[in-house]
């Protein structure tokens, strides 16, 4: 890093060697004065690039985001968005440093930590179904509205299979955005074309089956059409 060292204390100087954060520094009126090679690499922009920008074009204005981190979308010089989360400090000379931190990484994070929530959340909103429904009938509707309630899924169903000859599945209980897509679904277990969906695949198995791209995978088709008209993607 180029900048005059007498505008850094020596305790960011020495922060700065032993973490894998970028630093931006940015004088009174708000432009860039140097920036060091983490940081270059995160916002994906060189060196002579950022010196002398106006910060609002680089980043959210300084001034705004003083204290707790936040996360930015920054366009790189190659065209791809990334979340960079900045922090904001004042400069004992004037002006600002700014922390850059790749953003991915804690914005997993608390995405991994609010799924957690949610799933522990729904644990026990399905405890207390399961504990005061007056009939089975009733506990699986109650499960499937914590689904889509508590877990924030479009819509949610249990089926039962049939031991009929061409294997179906019959729809016990359901929640959410429904519209008539259980009617027509036709969803069996035997290995065919409708039996080879997550659900049939499920029930044959009798391990958990997740299609997470059923825009794309070969096994959904029989479903496909049904499932983006209401927004199942």
């Amino acid at each position: 890093m180029n900048g005059n060292p007498t505008d850094q204390s020596e305790a960011l100087q020495r922060w700065m060697e032993r973490t894998s954060d970028g630093l931006i520094l940015f004088d009174r009126s708000g432009r860039c004065e140097d920036a060091d090679e983490r940081a270059c690499e995160i916002v994906g922009k060189h060196r002579a690039e950022l010196v002398g920008r106006a910060a609002g074009v680089l980043l959210p204005p300084v001034s705004d985001v003083q204290g707790d981190a936040v996360a930015c979308v920054v366009r790189r010089d190659d065209g791809k968005e990334v979340v960079v989360e900045v922090r904001v400090g004042v400069r004992p000379g004037g002006g600002w440093a700014v922390v850059v931190r790749d953003g991915r990484a804690p914005m997993l994070a608390r995405r991994r930590e609010a799924r957690r929530l949610r799933a522990l959340t729904a644990l026990s909103e399905a405890s207390a179904a399961v504990l005061h429904a007056a009939d089975e009938s009733r506990m699986l509707e109650e499960l499937c509205a914590v689904i889509v309630q508590t877990c924030g899924y479009r819509m949610a169903w249990v089926g039962l299979a049939q031991s009929d000859e061409e294997k179906h599945v019959r729809v016990a209980a359901s929640a959410g955005r429904e519209d008539g897509y259980l009617a027509t679904a036709d969803i069996r277990w035997s290995d065919a074309d409708r039996g080879r969906g997550p659900t049939g695949e499920c029930i044959r198995t009798g391990k958990a089956s997740v299609a997470r791209r059923i825009e794309e995978e070969d096994r959904f088709a029989p479903w496909r059409g049904d499932a983006t008209q209401r927004g199942y993607l």
